[in-house]
């Protein structure tokens, strides 16, 4: 969290170059974090926003395979149900909807008795619904999540 707010105490002082330092040092040391998860997609965002099209590609490209990396090394964790969120994430910046969406229930089908799964699949019903106009998929993954939690009160 300290290199983060030093990442964005530069940031705010419009010190975008040494901010831009500071956020590659939080994912380079402290990968796996929310922190790290956080200033990728936050990098890609910035590139995005200047005209930095052919960085904002790379890091997008580099998050994808070190979020794969991480949820496979830790797989079964909540580090690995963390990354694939922001893979979906990641997936939702780019407006691949259909790719966010099965990430988000995967996490779900991994983790279904945790909070994070269950907004998982809450967040993925809502794509399914408000993005893919698919009523239906979005329906029948709240009834999963309806059933789950009629059994788990029982």
């Amino acid at each position: 969290m300290a290199q983060l707010n030093f990442a964005k105490s530069f940031d705010l002082e419009g010190k975008w170059d040494r901010a831009e330092t500071e956020y590659k040092f939080l994912i380079d040391n402290y990968a796996g974090t929310n922190e790290a998860f956080g200033a990728y997609l936050y990098l890609i965002e910035t590139y995005k926003r200047l005209g930095r099209t052919a960085e904002a590609n790379q890091w997008y490209q580099r998050a994808e395979q070190d979020f794969a990396q991480i949820a496979a090394t830790k797989a079964g964790e909540p580090e690995e149900g963390l990354a694939m969120v922001y893979t979906a994430e990641l997936y939702r910046i780019q407006q691949e909807w259909e790719k966010a969406a099965g990430v988000l229930s995967r996490v779900y089908d991994k983790f279904p008795s945790t909070d994070p799964g269950r907004r998982a699949l809450v967040t993925a019903a809502t794509i399914y619904r408000e993005k893919l106009n698919n009523t239906s998929k979005a329906d029948s993954l709240m009834q999963v999540l309806r059933e789950a939690m009629l059994q788990s009160a029982s």
